[in-house]
């Protein structure tokens, strides 16, 4: 199985490994602001290492990075040069307190006051009109209703809220319902708070109170040039968490009838009314989503919803069927639960995880598409690397693409003998249009390219050539003895060790082979499964014989650099073998 070579994020960015990172990140939620045994964080060992890639993708998934910070000035101080010094003042400093470095909060912080979002609560106040939907505050705050009074249950409710009333402070609220920031002026904070607990939002009013007599906060409030807002924000992680959790249930309320179809009782609530505006039809089984949700997260239902098309035309809150095929229901219920929680199953089997990648790739949903390339990862091994490669480019998934091929460079000479190799060599020389004898194969590059970072890009010389080009199948036996041949009492003492006999088929003019020469690879068996000799035979007697080429062959191998480069060019032949049997030229 091809996984990351070790789970622990500081090592990884130590070595530099950005893909173990980003599974490490991406699937395995490990934490960026964590510190090591030094107070260091995984963005601190980056930018000493100089690894600018790595620290932009570390800052751009919410690594933090700020001013007057200890983590964040230690950073700055460490970078190894002005690439990455210059790259942490501008997306780290800079950008302090940004939401914008985690996806999943920048969605739903868009989705708010946006009349094309299909929202269904419009509150006037005296000098903008806000835009917001209604389920959103209902599953954060149950009693929110009251709040609007009979205009709640309409279909869209119309809410006007002037500045002599208390529900004039809804415009600071809002906001908190899709971000978990709240921004209050000082003087509208009485409001606020009797505004919540209207609203029965005990959990915000305790977070003001307590930001509001804290120490930092009696300063602030007699500094109206610096701070003249109460502001309550948990930490980013925590925020995603908290709206994540609350849109669980939004997710187990309109996917009940799948759930049940999929023999799965998942709690749901069918007492909340979560304003569904969508229907998905599957069979003789259906669930329920927001067109609001729906079209952002979706390219496919974007276009479908907001376009020509019938299913564009019908009024803006009317319940909207749409029919769905080709699409299991558990496949589909993995797919509204990322939409609504950015939440995929990193548990689910390797087969569910394939077909939820492929009805994200018709439903334009790159996001998931890419979250399940990467939790397809430990799954490509010698004998899955070959179908999921096929899978990963009818896809276009440059992420699994490339774990396949790094896997398929590994055991290049076991892969090279299936037919499906020969298959995707001929399909990837045909996608290249208008293709002539000198262009390349993208495939065979790719695979060569992986090959070179596997065994180094060094050559071998004349001399070793001649060795390499001997066939190990002409080395023919091997033989594990615990005596010690009359021809070699000069090497009693060291027969603590077992010993190899290589037989050579030829036995004139050879002489004979001790393998106390090359003691770390002529163990027994390990020649025969490291060099994959299929013809060796045990032999009942240690009468193996070498001649002296087949002798320094065997003494090399004991060499890692003449091996890796022996199998680097074995490698390499067999694709041009590859090129000649299938009639391309690259």
């Amino acid at each position: 199985m091809l996984e990351p070579p070790t789970l622990d994020i500081f090592q990884a960015v130590r070595r530099g490994d950005i893909e173990t990172v980003r599974y490490l990140v991406e699937v395995q939620a490990e934490t960026l602001q964590q510190h090591d045994d030094w107070d260091a964080t995984p963005l601190y060992y980056a930018a000493r290492a100089g690894n600018k890639e790595l620290v932009k993708y570390l800052l751009s998934v919410g690594a933090r990075c700020e001013e007057k910070t200890f983590d964040g000035e230690r950073c700055l101080y460490a970078a190894l040069n002005d690439d990455v010094r210059r790259l942490l003042l501008d997306e780290g400093f800079k950008r302090a307190g940004a939401r914008g470095h985690d996806l999943f909060l920048d969605f739903l912080g868009k989705a708010f006051n946006v009349p094309e979002a299909y929202p269904d609560l419009i509150v006037s106040f005296d000098e903008e009109t806000v835009y917001a939907h209604k389920f959103l505050l209902v599953v954060r705050a149950p009693a929110v209703g009251r709040v609007f009074g009979d205009s709640w249950k309409h279909q869209v409710t119309h809410f006007q809220a002037p500045s002599s009333s208390s529900e004039a402070v809804l415009q600071y609220l809002l906001p908190w319902f899709y971000t978990c920031r709240l921004d209050v002026p000082f003087d509208a904070v009485p409001a606020a708070v009797e505004l919540c607990q209207r609203a029965q939002l005990s959990h915000l009013v305790a977070e003001a109170d307590s930001t509001l007599n804290s120490e930092a906060g009696k300063i602030m409030q007699h500094l109206p040039f610096r701070g003249s807002s109460l502001v309550v924000e948990p930490p980013r992680e925590v925020a995603k968490q908290q709206l994540q959790d609350c849109l669980q249930h939004v997710v187990n309320a309109g996917c009940s009838n799948l759930l049940q179809s999929c023999g799965d009782q998942a709690a749901a609530d069918s007492q909340t009314d979560y304003f569904f505006d969508l229907k998905l039809v599957l069979g003789q089984t259906s669930c329920l989503c927001h067109r609001s949700f729906m079209s952002r997260r979706s390219d496919y239902f974007s276009t479908m919803l907001g376009s020509s098309f019938q299913e564009g035309l019908s009024a803006p809150r009317d319940m909207l069927e749409i029919q769905v095929t080709d699409v299991e229901p558990p496949v589909l219920y993995a797919a509204l639960h990322w939409v609504y929680t950015d939440r995929v199953d990193a548990d689910m089997p390797a087969q569910q995880l394939l077909q939820v990648m492929q009805y994200a790739d018709r439903a334009l949903m790159e996001g998931l598409k890419g979250r399940c390339a990467m939790l397809l990862h430990p799954h490509v091994t010698q004998d899955s690397a070959l179908p999921l490669l096929q899978q990963a480019l009818a896809m276009d998934s440059d992420r699994l693409t490339e774990t396949c091929v790094r896997c398929i460079a590994q055991h290049l000479l076991v892969l090279v003998r299936e037919p499906l190799f020969h298959q995707l060599v001929k399909e990837s020389a045909a996608s290249v249009q208008n293709r002539e004898d000198v262009d390349s194969v993208p495939i065979v590059d790719d695979i060569r390219y992986h090959v070179t970072l596997l065994h180094g890009d060094g050559e071998l010389s004349d001399d070793e050539e001649d060795l390499d080009v001997l066939d190990p199948a002409q080395l023919a036996s091997a033989h594990a003895s615990q005596q010690q041949p009359q021809q070699h009492q000069q090497h009693q003492e060291q027969q603590q060790q077992p010993q190899l006999y290589i037989h050579c088929q030829e036995r004139h003019s050879c002489r004979q082979y001790c393998t106390r020469q090359a003691p770390n690879k002529l163990q027994s068996g390990a020649i025969s499964k490291e060099m994959q000799f299929p013809d060796w035979q045990l032999l009942d007697e240690p009468s193996g014989w070498l001649d002296e080429q087949q002798e320094e062959k065997l003494i090399r191998m004991d060499d890692p650099l003449f091996s890796s480069l022996s199998e680097r060019r074995q490698k390499l032949m067999a694709l041009e073998e590859i090129l000649l049997n299938t009639g391309i030229e690259g």
